[in-house]
């Protein structure tokens, strides 16, 4: 018979196996919440003229659900619920990045920075799916 562990003391043994890479995403997870909510709560205003507010809704509720998958599924190394949810993030930052890179080129301002972070979360995406893409679930060690 097996103790039950708590909570606090699982999550910390999932995070040092891999304690950077797991730490890093579950952040990245959370972020992606906080944009999803940010967009749903108060859209960006000159995002949602060019696109809609049905657009601007859709990547928002891509965020939201990709972050919540995804910081679900990074501690347990449920892989095939990060690739899920990193495609689903992509799809969302691939909406707004092509608005922005739209609104960049038919209208005055600079958006080049905006351009950089939204290249900068699908590249940890990219890499995420890259780094899973053999397993659906994570490899365990093997007990001897």
């Amino acid at each position: 018979m097996t103790a039950r562990v708590s909570f606090g003391r699982w999550a910390w043994r999932e995070l040092s196996i891999h304690p950077y890479l797991k730490a890093l995403y579950l952040l990245v997870y959370l972020t992606a919440i906080l944009l999803g909510l940010a967009a749903l709560i108060a859209p960006p205003a000159s995002i949602e003229v060019e696109i809609g507010p049905a657009l601007t809704v859709a990547w928002g509720w891509l965020s939201l659900l990709a972050g919540v998958v995804g910081a679900s599924a990074v501690l347990p190394g449920w892989w095939w619920a990060e690739k899920f949810s990193c495609g689903l993030l992509l799809m969302g930052l691939a909406i707004y990045l092509g608005t922005v890179i739209y609104v960049q080129n038919t209208s005055s301002g600079n958006r080049w920075a905006q351009m950089t972070l939204f290249s900068f979360g699908i590249l940890l995406a990219v890499f995420r799916i890259i780094q899973t893409w053999k397993y659906a679930y994570e490899p365990r060690p093997k007990l001897r």
